[in-house]
């Protein structure tokens, strides 16, 4: 007998941060940082903190990175290649 799946490996706020990320990647690709306020005006998300949040665990996965990189307190963030994909791929289900 297999183990049950799990219902969602990602979580609403946390999908809509990347969907966030890819729009404005796809608008501006000379450009496709945006910073965490703009990203909560977007979303919806009063808590700026819950944004964070999302981005860090995103960035675990390797789906986003701060401008520059590898700054923790960077209010900048953008998609990566990866996560490029994974949107796609969610998307396309």
């Amino acid at each position: 007998m297999r183990p049950a799946l799990k219902k969602s490996i990602i979580t609403e706020t946390e999908f809509c941060v990347l969907k966030n990320l890819h729009m404005h990647y796809v608008a501006n690709r000379e450009r496709p940082a945006t910073e965490i306020s703009q990203i909560a005006i977007d979303i919806g998300v009063k808590d700026k903190d819950e944004v964070l949040r999302a981005l860090y665990i995103l960035e675990g996965r390797s789906l986003v990175s701060p401008e520059p990189a590898g700054s923790f307190t960077s209010n900048s963030w953008k998609i990566t290649e990866i996560g490029i994909r994974a949107y796609d791929l969610a998307i396309a289900m």
